[in-house]
């Protein structure tokens, strides 16, 4: 039996005894697995001595550890017991390894801020990790499944994560409903504005058509009153039966 199929059973049976792997599988794809499986780290040979007792004092550290006055934190229905190391969901007991418990109360313990991985590395695992961010992302995920779909925590692309508070989810919420309400009144505004621009287009040629008609028979009008004018200028009076005759 080896290391992976031990995590494995351990974990299964409910069995959360922080566990570091020391393994010469340095492939990416067998420390994803190994932490997949609930180990806390994962070290590949060769490694210094001084370097895995580093990484043992450091998970013991936060296992044992207790912050401050407050014992307790709870957001989304989630409460920890840091004293005891017990997390809750709705009343639902949920398991997690020593370090995703700390990387919870990290993120719990700082609603609404960004905290990039670099500073979990530090602060949650304590010491520069050579696996790199991928370390803390496979954790996170851990965290959400055992959560659900829904896990309040966030990722900020190239930052890090957030643990974001309901208040801020839905003022977030409320900001994306307004948003959509504004885009559809200046959508709705924009057509209107479209419609009667079209519309005065399409009726100005019958407008000025028309005009133009008006302005033809006015003229016509005055060219007839025009020539009348001449004409009577230029002829004499008639013989009395209503013709002309040209005056010498």
């Amino acid at each position: 039996m080896d290391g992976t199929q031990i995590c494995r059973e351990l974990r299964a049976g409910g069995n959360w005894t922080p566990i570091i792997f020391c393994t010469a599988r340095d492939d990416e794809v067998d420390r994803v697995l190994g932490l997949e499986l609930g180990a806390d780290d994962y070290v590949t040979k060769p490694f210094s001595p001084r370097e895995l007792v580093a990484r043992v004092k450091a998970i013991v550290r936060r296992s044992a550890q207790v912050v401050g006055a407050n014992q307790f934190l709870a957001a989304d229905g989630i409460q920890l017991d840091l004293r005891t190391r017990r997390a809750t969901q709705n009343g639902r007991s949920i398991s997690f390894t020593a370090t995703e418990f700390d990387l919870l109360a990290y993120l719990m313990a700082r609603p609404g801020r960004v905290i990039e991985r670099w500073e979990l590395l530090e602060n949650v695992w304590g010491y520069a990790e050579a696996l790199g961010t991928r370390t803390v992302d496979v954790h996170v995920a851990q965290i959400r499944t055992k959560l659900g779909s829904q896990a309040p925590i966030r990722t900020v692309r190239g930052v890090g994560y957030s643990w974001e508070a309901p208040t801020l989810r839905s003022g977030t919420m409320r900001l994306r409903r307004w948003s959509i309400v504004s885009l559809l009144v200046l959508l709705t505004s924009a057509v209107a504005t479209i419609a009667i621009v079209v519309a005065g287009l399409i009726s100005y040629p019958l407008v000025v058509s028309s005009s133009q008609d008006v302005a033809a028979k006015n003229l016509a009008q005055l060219a007839n009153v025009t020539a009348n004018a001449i004409d009577q200028q230029n002829f004499g009076a008639g013989c009395g039966c209503g013709c002309w005759s040209r005056s010498n």
